[in-house]
């Protein structure tokens, strides 16, 4: 199980420098402060030619053993910044300036990677524990709430490490008004309330999978099932919806985006992270 850093870039001399340099590129120190991240860490770069989309280079790249990555961070240049609204609600995105900030390569990312690994190293503390990750994995299209939302607009906006900290912090303390119990330990009979009272509990069974047969589905939807924010979480377990009447049914938004209606009477409805409905 690896993590994986990996440049997205349309210079060859940052995609060589990547190249050679690998795991070099991020300074020792800050590599010895996070042993978790970097005792199995792949460094590499990508580069995006001219006439290629960076999203769907990427996705061809990333679904590649994508069960062997503990986590992905994707620093990516400003020039191709685009490639976040697609994929930022799966992986870890940030940006960097295609001109160094007028500095060489080495210096440059040494003084960017430190304080991006620092935010991805506190999100991966908080994601490890399911207490919080719980509330990090709630279906984006179906858990209709502000916080929610706003938390992955973070992600999708790419990540700036300036706040990141107390933004983290700031949305599980709104969650918590929104869990039910209001405890931090890992009941069964927990879940969380969304604004159209709907409960969604994070059911311990494993008893399907999360669809990607292509079409109707996309390739989000298979990144998005292994995937929530750069961090791996357990893509056969889901969620358990329902709501206070006892019988649940209406339409629902799959992971591509599609309405999908569920008769009424049923007891709740299963749905995986990424909004899939088996």
């Amino acid at each position: 199980m690896t993590f994986h850093f990996l440049i997205v870039t349309t210079s060859e001399d940052v995609h060589r420098h990547v190249g050679v340099k690998k795991l070099n590129i991020i300074p020792k120190d800050v590599r010895d402060n996070f042993p978790d991240l970097f005792s199995s860490c792949n460094v590499a770069s990508i580069i995006i030619e001219p006439e290629k989309n960076a999203v769907s280079v990427l996705i061809d790249y990333l679904s590649q053993d994508i069960d062997g990555r503990t986590g992905v961070l994707l620093l990516v240049e400003d020039s191709l910044s685009y490639v976040s609204k697609i994929l930022g609600t799966g992986f870890f995105i940030a940006f960097y300036d295609p001109g160094l900030g007028g500095k060489n390569i080495q210096n440059y990312f040494g003084m960017v990677t430190p304080k991006l690994t620092k935010a991805f190293a506190y999100f991966a503390r908080k994601f490890d524990n399911e207490t919080f990750r719980k509330m990090c994995i709630l279906p984006i299209r179906n858990f209709k709430s502000q916080e929610l939302a706003d938390f992955n607009n973070i992600f999708i906006s790419g990540i700036q490490p300036k706040g990141f900290e107390d933004q983290v912090d700031s949305y599980f303390k709104k969650m918590r008004q929104r869990q039910k119990p209001k405890t931090t330990s890992n009941r069964d009979d927990q879940y969380y309330v969304d604004d159209n009272e709907r409960y969604f509990s994070y059911g311990k069974e494993e008893h399907s999978l999360p669809e990607t047969k292509m079409p109707p589905h996309e390739h989000t939807c298979s990144l998005n099932a292994w995937l929530r924010f750069g961090k791996k979480y357990d893509h056969v377990r889901h969620f358990n919806v329902s709501n206070e009447t006892g019988t649940i049914g209406g339409n629902f938004s799959n992971c591509h985006g599609e309405v999908t209606t569920v008769k009424g009477g049923r007891k709740h409805v299963n749905m995986f992270p990424n909004d899939n409905l088996p």
